[in-house]
């Protein structure tokens, strides 16, 4: 899952949303942009969950982004060899791990 955080007190425009979501698209599963203020035609996008940092709630939830397995596999060894962090994340967003069940 990704989130972007964005404390101002500017109203977050679907321009901007859009520029993070595709940034995180082919390695998450589920995306939300935090802020104070949503634009009306930025809580209408589809992919992208919101989430009030004033009220602290989700105010949208995230659409199933079904990203690029090779991608975040890519990505998530690279992360892990380089940072020794995130040793229990599945590379792949389609395998399951028996902790689950």
């Amino acid at each position: 899952m990704g989130i972007e955080i964005k404390e101002w007190n500017a109203t977050v425009n679907p321009k901007l949303a859009m520029e993070y979501l595709e940034t995180y698209r082919n390695t998450c599963e589920y995306f939300y942009l935090a802020a104070k203020k949503f634009s009306k035609s930025t809580v209408e996008l589809n992919e992208i969950g919101l989430f009030d940092l004033t009220e602290m709630k989700v105010i949208k939830s995230p659409a199933y982004l079904f990203p690029n397995p090779d991608f975040r596999a890519h990505l998530m060894k690279r992360i892990k060899k380089q940072y020794n962090i995130l040793h229990d994340v599945v590379e792949d967003p389609y395998q399951r791990t028996l902790l689950e069940f």
